[in-house]
């Protein structure tokens, strides 16, 4: 939940800082790495990534750390589909709070972000399921017993001898039924907001 809200709140300034300051070249630049890094797999960097913060830095089995890579995962995609969306309002609504003395943050918080809300509904789904499902990631890192997660700990009933399979099965549907009303609540924004963040701008 953490690594999907911090998420949101980042990936949004960041698309509508890129979205707005389109002549800065440092910041096509840097938009153009975040989308080369979509291509990349998370196996690509998950041995690097094992061994600093696991190895070098010692933060093995903290769920605070598991979240800090998780939002740095996913931060490529969400401000993909922001900036996209955000292109599609109008900049005048930005002249018109410059105009009235908001400030580029005030503007941001104030006018834009209630406006997000079909985009962040879509990047809170997809975001927080994969976040939710993820296995390779949290098992590299959440070693112990006590600190695995759902999707992990389901894992625990599967051996190479023996299969408990109606514990298991139980802790999969325990781990379903969150993203499935999350999903339910917000299912009329996320195809609006799929089409609008991917395809404008």
């Amino acid at each position: 939940m953490s690594a999907t809200i911090l998420n949101t709140l980042f990936s949004s300034m960041t698309g509508y800082f890129f979205s707005r300051k389109k002549a800065l070249r440092v910041n096509k630049i840097i938009f153009a790495c975040f989308l080369a890094s979509m291509v990349a797999p998370f196996q690509v960097y998950m041995i690097p990534l094992v061994k600093i913060y696991g190895g070098m830095l010692g933060l093995s089995n903290r769920i605070g750390m598991v979240s800090f890579v998780a939002i740095g995962l996913n931060v490529p995609f969400a401000v993909f589909l922001y900036n996209g969306f955000i292109e599609a309002i109008p900049g005048e609504l930005d002249e018109a709070a410059t105009i009235d003395g908001c400030s580029f943050t005030r503007t941001f918080f104030e006018i834009i972000f209630p406006l997000l809300k079909p985009i962040m509904i879509t990047v809170m789904v997809f975001v927080g399921l994969g976040v939710w499902n993820d296995y390779l990631m949290t098992s590299l890192f959440m070693t112990k017993l006590e600190t695995r997660t759902l999707s992990i700990a389901a894992f625990t009933f599967l051996s190479n001898h023996t299969a408990d399979y109606t514990p298991m099965m139980a802790g999969l549907v325990l781990g379903i039924i969150p993203v499935l009303l999350f999903y339910f609540a917000g299912q009329k924004y996320i195809i609006e907001g799929v089409v609008a963040g991917s395809v404008k701008g």
